[in-house]
């Protein structure tokens, strides 16, 4: 009984230890039943990024950085902004946000209109979660834009099974009748989880275990295909057989989001966000080939995201803006990086050029008082 109550304080003691001296980033999702996973509406806590506090609350929707109605009041603009983890973007505070600095650029440039960005980032969504998550929740926001930011990273991962291998979350497959949704499997509700959800919740100590076992090469292996990581696949001169796959079911869902968006009077926008790597280039390829050798053999290129999403676009006539050049161009001529380091979302700076640059391509926009259309479409 003394050694297991020593235990117990010894937990405790560690516990105010990481409370005091190493706050460990919160747990802010939970699963829902059509998305696989959301955000808890209400919640508050902290993300910790390189070093950094950064504070974040989840508003009564289960979204960040921002707080509006359900209903557009009159005379508003509204722009929804969907994507994963880059628009969720708990890295950096929530006026640093790129969806609030494309909102303070399009109120500065038109002081006379009222502009509402409302993002829907969830962290881990590809474009099939997006594509739910506009049907059942955004289009009720009534927005005469929707933007998507599409990390060519990992969202053609994210979209397909049998790359990403998570049963908890929603697919889609691809057959003669078009597309058919793959619901997530519901995880069983026990006293296990149950437990695992209260200490995510309240210890710091068990978030810092938690996230650092599942770096474990045992729990990555399914991120690993033939000793490359496989999100570096989407880069590959020559695709797979699944990546193939991935990538005409990830197609097919922006076309029907694309049509959906249009059918109630409103404008749909791709936007291709980008990654470390693209960013720098051959001197990446450098240092992923060094660490995974394997990737001698093969051949890369890290702009093949960018061909396919433009040729799909141009077939479509869906309004798309790469940031991939800006970005490249940016760092080759300031030498900042727009990345973090330790994870490869983007900073500050990196937030702060892609609201720039959306808001520029936003206001190339006619507005009308069904929406907006491109200008240069009229």
């Amino acid at each position: 009984m003394v050694s297991l109550g020593s235990f117990f304080l010894f937990l405790l003691v560690l516990e105010v230890i990481f409370r005091i001296g190493i706050p460990q980033s919160g747990h802010f999702y939970e699963h829902d039943p059509t998305l696989g996973s959301r955000l808890i509406p209400l919640r508050e806590g902290v993300w910790r990024a390189e070093n950094n506090t950064i504070p974040i609350r989840i508003n009564q929707f289960g979204f960040r950085g921002w707080d509006a109605p359900r209903e557009k009041p009159a005379g508003v603009r509204r722009i929804a902004v969907l994507g994963d983890s880059y628009v969720e973007a708990f890295q950096v505070s929530p006026e640093a946000m790129f969806s609030s600095v494309l909102e303070e650029a399009l109120q500065e440039d038109d002081p006379t209109q009222t502009y509402d960005v409302l993002s829907f980032g969830v962290s881990g969504y590809g474009t099939a979660q997006e594509y739910l998550l506009w049907s059942n929740v955004v289009k009720e926001f009534s927005p005469d834009v929707v933007i998507v930011l599409f990390t060519s990273a990992n969202d053609v991962r994210n979209n397909a099974f049998a790359l990403e291998g998570e049963r908890h979350k929603p697919y889609f497959i691809s057959d003669a009748n078009g597309l058919q949704m793959v619901p997530p499997e519901t995880p069983p509700e026990n006293l296990w989880r149950r437990a695992n959800q209260f200490f995510l919740r309240v210890s710091h100590l068990y978030r810092f275990v938690i996230l650092h076992s599942k770096k474990l090469p045992i729990f990555q292996s399914h991120l690993v295909r033939g000793d490359i990581p496989t999100d570096y696949f989407v880069y590959e001169c020559a695709l797979s057989d699944e990546w193939a796959a991935a990538w005409d079911v990830t197609t097919q869902l922006l076309r029907a989001m694309h049509d959906e968006v249009a059918q109630l009077g409103a404008d749909f926008v791709l936007v291709h966000g980008t990654s470390y790597a693209q960013i720098h280039g051959d001197e990446a390829l450098h240092a992923m080939k060094e660490q995974y050798p394997a990737m001698e053999k093969k051949c890369w290129d890290f702009e093949k995201p960018s061909a396919m999403l433009s040729e799909l676009t141009q077939k479509n006539n869906i309004p798309y803006l790469d940031l991939l050049p800006i970005f490249k161009d940016t760092f080759e001529k300031t030498g900042q990086e727009l990345h973090l380091l330790s994870d490869g979302h983007w900073n500050e700076r990196g937030h702060a050029l892609a609201g720039a640059e959306i808001a520029n391509f936003v206001q190339s926009f006619s507005w009308e008082e069904h929406g907006a259309v491109l200008k240069n479409e009229l």
